[in-house]
């Protein structure tokens, strides 16, 4: 490996120039002119256009080594209500605040998935309950959110992530009403129900929409899914200018592709109306994600974390995208 050029002598006749000196500065740091100090200057030739890095260097430490760190506790005392709870992104999100503390109040349709997010939580040391309602139904709603209320005290935060998929086609079996009561609608009961059971403040609580990447853009076939996600992000910027004064905070989540079921169905989907496989269907779509690969639940869930934290105070009214650069607005 070849190390820099050896700078050229000065002549005898001219004296070395001085360096600059900055009160305080002994033994931290060079003025820029002078470069990197000498003690770490060996580093320089491997930072050579051509040259390799070296592997990771031997003080760096393996997170893996460190399988007991204690997580961050960024919920503790807080009661948070996902919709959607049962699979997928809302699984995740679920686990994720309970890790941290949280205790979880899981809202869906089908109780026996709903069981076992409950119970992945109750294993793992967190508090959780279910409470299987329809959101497309308000009564029942409003019923299932004053239960987890009289449960575990007030809302601090809801996540509506409760949605259905899927194309749909002008006719008599045209499922726009369906995916836009459940979509957008069911979305809106929860809300205006956690509204009325929410801890007072004057702490930030938060109300975040889970929408989608095709909020952004539109697909041919989809348009009542598009149409009811992208109206998802119009609720939020509403709902946000309406609750600032009271310190609640509104975001949405736009998530691309993520590893779930219901990705795979869209995948096995297209797959079958092509004639590929589905591994050909699948290499399709990533050809259009810049990052080249699917996100997973996890990682919507570290991102839905964030944006209910206390660390994101000054978030409101946003749609936050996380599709591998599939959409860069």
């Amino acid at each position: 490996m070849q190390g820099l050029a050896p700078p050229a002598p000065q002549p005898p006749s001219t004296p070395a120039p001085q360096r600059p000196s900055t009160p305080g500065a002994e033994g931290r740091g060079r003025h820029p002119a002078w470069g990197p100090p000498a003690a770490i200057r060996p580093l320089d030739s491997r930072l050579r256009p051509g040259s390799k890095l070296p592997s990771d260097p031997p003080h760096r430490i393996d997170p893996s080594a460190l399988p007991n760190a204690p997580p961050m506790q960024r919920f503790a005392h807080k009661h948070v209500l996902v919709t959607g709870a049962g699979t997928g992104i809302g699984r995740a999100i679920a686990q994720r605040l309970a890790r941290e503390g949280a205790a979880l109040s899981l809202a869906g349709r089908r109780p026996e998935p709903l069981a076992e997010t409950e119970r992945l939580i109750r294993a793992a040391g967190g508090r959780a309950q279910v409470l299987p309602f329809d959101v497309r139904e308000l009564s029942a709603v409003r019923a299932g959110v004053a239960q987890a209320a009289r449960a575990f005290g007030p809302l601090h935060a809801l996540v509506a992530n409760a949605g259905i998929g899927g194309p749909n086609q002008a006719g008599p079996e045209d499922r726009f009403a369906e995916l836009v009561q459940t979509n957008l609608l069911g979305s809106y009961h929860c809300a205006r129900a956690a509204l009325e059971h929410l801890a007072p403040g004057p702490g930030p609580r938060h109300l975040l929409f889970i929408a989608s990447i095709l909020a952004r853009i539109g697909v041919g076939g989809y348009s009542g899914y598009c149409a009811s996600k992208a109206a998802l992000l119009g609720l939020t910027r509403s709902l946000a200018m309406e609750l600032a004064p009271q310190a609640v905070q509104v975001n949405a989540l736009c998530p691309g592709w993520v590893d779930t079921a219901m990705a795979r169905q869209g995948i096995e989907g297209f797959a079958a109306a092509t004639g590929q496989s589905f591994d050909q269907a699948k290499a399709m779509a990533m050809s259009q994600v810049p990052l080249g690969r699917m996100a997973s639940p996890e990682e919507v869930a570290a991102l839905a974390a964030y944006a209910l934290s206390d660390e994101a105070r000054g978030l409101t009214g946003q749609a936050l995208d996380l599709n591998g650069g599939a959409w860069m607005g």
